[in-house]
């Protein structure tokens, strides 16, 4: 959606131009060519993501190359990068189970991760399978039905904590006794805790409410969640109008949160640390983030700090940072900067 109205502002301001200035097809049809879809098609390898596994020392990641979407495995001991499968074997299996031709050069696998030394798990097409790269074949296996948990409250790793969102505050409850603490007390419609704003999240309605969207990291030893509050207080809405339900005989109001490019007036995320034994809300030394441009942070396997990648808005600079749990600090690990980005990758 972003990209789509990037091009509907371009077409706005050349509009603008004098009579000999006008955008013709030629120039439309060069913009269309720098959409993210395409531009792919011309530069390779334009993002790393990395997926970790659970052993911390490798992981997975996919990028476009001049062979289509291509999947890579890292392992760090031995700093080596391979595919992580042969494209066109996993496409000719695939193609027994789905009875259709799968695009080797396109892939659409999520969720990778180890079985064994010889196997991984991945999931095609909402169809979790297992396989065997020595010989290639495929087991399914069953659905776990994960989607139909609960997904309202979320326990900590050794259980004995429950945290869940009522009246947009933080709280948790003891899974034995039921006793109730609650971590936050300012939040309100505008001001919410552990509830984050969706990119494309639309809301029915002048006066609607917002899905939830509830999600708090605990650390690895249940002693601490990171979270962050949705700030709407300064948002500025735009308006869509609905003309799908025939019964109203006229048109239903949406609206989503958007901004312009430079805008200060948008969603903003306020990344916290609460302290499960004192109860304490520790505020992490970062400035409130634009909702698109949150580090995507990760506790320690011993929950000592956590770590990540952060953005800085316009995607010309990369931090990638350490945080002290005890006190919010932020430590740069490294830094990867450039002057001009052509495009920012989020698959």
């Amino acid at each position: 959606m972003r990209y789509f109205l990037m091009i509907l502002i371009a077409l706005f301001i050349l509009s603008c131009e004098p009579e000999d200035h006008k955008l013709s097809l030629k120039d439309y049809n060069r913009a269309v060519e720098f959409l993210p879809g395409n531009i792919q098609k011309k530069i390779y390898n334009l993002d790393v993501r990395p997926n970790w596994f659970e052993d911390s020392i490798s992981f997975w990641y996919k990028t476009n190359t001049a062979s289509g979407t291509t999947f890579y495995l890292v392992h760090l001991d031995s700093m080596k990068k391979a595919r992580a499968f042969d494209h066109k074997r996993l496409a000719d299996s695939l193609k027994v189970f789905f009875d259709e031709k799968i695009d080797a050069k396109d892939l659409e696998i999520t969720q990778i991760k180890y079985a064994s030394h010889d196997s991984i798990e991945f999931t095609f097409r909402e169809r979790t399978f297992t396989l065997y790269r020595n010989t290639y074949k495929l087991k399914e296996i069953e659905d776990k039905q994960e989607n139909d948990l609960d997904k309202s409250e979320i326990p900590s790793p050794d259980g004995s904590w429950l945290a869940y969102i009522k009246e947009h505050n933080l709280y948790i409850k003891s899974a034995k006794s039921g006793n109730v603490i609650q971590l936050s007390y300012d939040g309100n419609k505008y001001y919410d805790y552990a509830n984050y704003y969706g990119w494309a999240d639309v809301i029915r309605g002048e006066n609607g409410t917002r899905k939830d969207n509830f999600r708090v990291d605990w650390s690895p030893d249940s002693k601490k969640i990171y979270a962050t509050i949705t700030d709407l207080r300064t948002a500025r809405k735009m308006y869509l109008l609905d003309w799908s339900i025939d019964s109203l005989y006229r048109p239903d109001l949406l609206y989503y949160y958007r901004a312009s490019p430079g805008d200060t007036n948008l969603v903003y995320q306020v990344p916290v640390i609460f302290d499960i034994k004192s109860g304490r809300m520790i505020q992490i030394d970062m400035e409130p983030k634009a909702h698109f441009n949150l580090p995507d942070l990760r506790w320690s396997e011993n929950g000592a700090f956590l770590y990540g990648r952060n953005w800085h808005r316009g995607y010309k600079k990369l931090d990638f940072i350490e945080i002290d749990p005890s006190n919010g600090n932020i430590r740069v690990v490294g830094t990867d900067s450039r002057k001009t980005n052509i495009e920012i990758m989020y698959s």
